[in-house]
């Protein structure tokens, strides 16, 4: 679990966010649910304080939304990963597809929900293709959240290829990268006084995309639940 200092000190960062979802959300009804409200989420996530984790990071690459219209980008108020989308229609909400799958996945985890997450980038860009990663930025944020966390041993989940391409090339030289099930691709590393395992799975956004990608991608945040129940 996390403290009430290291919470705030993580706010502060504005891709910042945390693996648990209220069940509104999970269950379609956008109107009532706290990710509809400008702080409803980080009292919701104070109230859930207890179940928050500080050895587990959920690595995005950035927050997808438009520049212009930071309400469909809300990471302002914690709300990265917990998109809701404006789009006038009958409901006049509805979620961003790949935080609903993203949701539905980890909510029926018991290790990974309320696991930190972040992004390795906070360039607001919908099209992933237009985000650069500077390797020496993305280790200096990504140690710094590290240290205000706290733990000797780290789950760290790569979200996509483009994110654990940079990871790899910061901190993979030399090490093998093991391939386990559903495709999953691992590596342990030693950093200072901290021991991290980094793990490589589909992209949740891209995942959405087919039923096959989608239970493959479901199968993938299992093998890591289980993984971290092993080496708590």
């Amino acid at each position: 679990m996390i403290t009430d200092t290291q919470f705030e000190k993580l706010s502060e960062y504005i891709t910042s966010s945390w693996a648990i979802w209220s069940k509104d959300f999970l269950n379609h009804k956008c109107r009532k649910c706290v990710e509809n409200e400008e702080n409803g989420l980080k009292e919701y996530f104070i109230k859930k304080i207890d179940s928050l984790k500080n050895n587990i990071i959920l690595l995005g690459l950035n927050p997808s939304g438009n520049k212009e219209n930071l309400r469909d980008a809300p990471t302002y108020f914690l709300g990265n990963f917990h998109t809701v989308i404006y789009d006038y229609g009958k409901s006049g909400k509805r979620r961003h597809q790949g935080d609903l799958l993203l949701s539905e996945t980890v909510m029926n985890l018991n290790n990974i929900k309320g696991a930190y997450m972040t992004d390795s980038s906070d360039v607001i860009e919908s099209d992933s293709s237009k985000v650069s990663l500077d390797e020496d930025d993305v280790k200096n944020l990504l140690e710094a959240k590290l240290d205000i966390l706290g733990s000797k041993n780290f789950h760290i989940v790569c979200f996509g290829k483009k994110v654990f391409s940079v990871i790899t090339k910061k901190y993979g030289k030399g090490i093998k990268k093991i391939e386990k099930e559903n495709g999953v691709i691992e590596f342990p590393i030693k950093l200072e006084n901290k021991d991290i395992t980094f793990y490589k799975v589909y992209h949740y956004s891209s995942a959405r995309y087919g039923a096959d990608k989608k239970e493959k991608f479901k199968k993938q945040l299992e093998y890591v639940d289980q993984a971290v129940q092993k080496n708590p």
